[in-house]
Formats: structure tokens, C-alpha cells, sequence
């Protein structure tokens, strides 16, 4: 995964709250199990990607699994204390206890933190960043090697951040555009920051420039497609509006959003035969989309439609 994959969070807020849903692997690389593992601890040391053991099983399984590095005395709770549990004398009763899902109603998952009691406190490691400079713990990271993330994957982090209004990220996002932009990268996503934030800027000539960069790179994206068309309108192109979403619509001939965008332009444009022809096309395809069918109320309002 290492390899493939970049997984970043940020540090525990120790006034929220905590969530246990996708924090498998992160709340395992808290435990003192792992950490004294030096890294060694694993998914695949308990779990077998072949075979599930079956409920009445796993107990048994997992148990197994423990004493491979613990041994029966290192449980100082009374056997009698530990058979009287469900299931019985399973370690996970204690040390993997489940957790309330938050953002899941009626549902538990398990604790893979690995306590050795219920109110043990979380580490220090969960409150800093551990990727310096970022505002990141770098979940996967591998232990004793210098481990560096991509300037453009950073960016595309901060812009979820920033989307998900978690504001303290916006420094980061915008001081590292400033340095991709000293460095004059070309990459796609980085162009299309830097034409967010010309546009933002109200330099909407650079906008332009910056948006049509990343389409002439023939992207695959219709969103590319759709910032174009937006910056274009603040130029007042309209035309050149048109030519980037029906280029859009060949690259993505199902995105409603396109088929929404293109029927608004071509009304600006008086071009009435044609939206209507738009609009008709996109029902075809999403009979459910409101924006489309308002749009179509409103053409028959004033006569347009047939």
C-alpha cells in the first residue's frame, strides 16, 4: 500500500469526540503493541486475507493470534472473571472492546487501539503532526525510512480540507500554491488552483490562461471543462464557453452538470433552438434532474418549447 497510496489525517482533537469507522489500521499504530513491534504488527498478523473464521470461531482465532507474542500469565484478570464474559475468555473483551460508530446510527465497530484497560489515554503521537510542516499525520508511513509526500498530493488534501470548511488548513494550501507557483508546475490540478485562485483574484486574464492549459493537455476531466467555461463567462466569451463544454460532452457525454452548464450558456447566448435541444438531451439521460427541468418550465413559459 505503501507504495500506491498516500493516507493522511489530521491530529486527534482532543475535544471531539472519536469515530472508529475506516481508523482500523490508524488506532493499531497507536497501540503499544505496534509500537514496540516497530512496525512489525500488521493487518495480515491476525487477519488472513483467505479466510474469515466463522462467529463461533473467532474467539478462539484471535486469541491464538494474541499469544503468538503474549503468553497466558500476562492476563492478570481472574479466569473466572474471563469465562463468565461473551464470548469467553476472549482478550478482545477487554483490550478490543467495540466502539459506537458516530456517523453510523445502531452500529459498532472494533477497537483496534489494543488498550490494555477501557480508559487507557491515546499517545502523544495522535495530537502532533508527524509529516513536518504539513498539518499531517502520515497514517502509512514506513518506520526508519525518510518518507515524503508529492507537493501536488499535499495540495489535493488541503483542497478536501478546505471543501470540508476545516479552515485551519488554509495557510498551508496557500502558501504551498505559492511555492508550486515559483516552481511553475504544469500538473493539471495545480493549474487549476492556480486559475481558482487568479479567478478569486479578480485576474481573470490569467484565469483564462491557466484554465485553458490544463484543457490543451486534452483532459480527460469534465471538471476541467467547467472551470473553463466559468472563467471564460467572467471574460464574456460565451462562444468560447460553448466550444469547452461541447468539448466536455464528448469526453463525458453522461455528466448532467455539463448538459446544465451548456443549456444556461446557450440561453445567454439567444440561442434558443439550440438550449432547448440541450435541455431535451439531458432529460433523455437524467429524467430526474431538477436544474434541467426548471430550466424546461421556463422555456415553455415563454414559448420556447414544443
Amino acid at each position: 500500500m505503501n507504495e500506491v497510496a498516500v493516507l493522511l489525517k489530521t491530529p486527534v482533537d482532543p475535544n471531539s469526540p472519536q469515530s472508529p469507522l475506516l481508523e482500523h489500521y490508524y488506532s493499531m499504530s497507536l497501540s503499544r503493541c505496534f509500537r514496540e513491534s516497530k512496525g512489525k504488527l500488521g493487518c495480515q498478523s491476525c487477519h488472513d486475507p483467505h479466510m474469515q473464521p466463522a462467529t463461533a470461531e473467532a474467539p478462539i482465532y484471535f486469541r491464538a493470534r494474541c499469544l503468538r507474542c503474549h503468553s497466558e500469565k500476562d492476563c492478570t484478570a481472574p479466569i473466572e472473571a474471563r469465562q463468565t464474559q461473551n464470548p469467553a475468555d476472549a482478550c478482545t473483551n477487554c483490550h478490543m472492546p467495540k466502539q459506537p460508530v458516530l456517523t453510523v446510527s445502531h452500529s459498532t465497530l472494533t477497537n483496534h487501539r489494543i488498550v490494555r484497560t477501557a480508559d487507557e489515554p491515546l499517545p502523544d503521537i495522535a495530537f502532533k503532526a508527524t509529516l513536518p510542516g504539513t498539518g499531517y499525520i502520515h497514517v502509512n508511513a514506513l518506520p526508519g525510512v525518510k518518507n515524503e509526500v508529492a507537493p501536488v498530493v499535499l495540495l489535493q488534501a488541503y483542497r478536501r480540507e478546505l471543501i470540508g470548511s476545516h479552515l485551519q488548513f488554509k495557510d498551508y494550501y496557500f502558501n504551498l500554491l505559492a511555492r508550486l507557483a515559483k516552481a511553475r508546475a504544469a500538473d493539471p490540478f495545480v493549474l487549476s488552483a492556480f486559475a481558482q485562485k487568479a479567478l478569486s483574484d479578480g485576474d481573470i486574464d490569467h484565469a483564462v490562461s491557466y484554465a485553458r492549459q490544463i484543457t490543451s493537455q486534452g483532459s480527460p476531466m469534465p471538471n476541467d471543462y467547467l472551470l473553463l467555461d466559468q472563467v471564460l463567462a467572467e471574460s464574456g466569451d460565451l462562444n468560447g464557453c460553448i466550444e469547452a463544454l461541447q468539448k466536455a460532452l464528448t469526453i463525458a457525454p453522461y455528466n448532467n452538470f455539463v448538459y446544465q452548464r451548456l443549456a444556461m450558456r446557450q440561453f445567454q447566448l439567444g440561442d434558443l433552438s439550440a438550449a432547448e435541444q440541450t435541455i431535451r438531451r439531458g432529460l433523455e439521460l437524467h429524467p430526474e434532474d431538477s436544474a434541467l427541468r426548471e430550466m424546461q418550465d421556463e422555456a415553455t413559459r415563454q414559448g420556447l418549447g414544443h
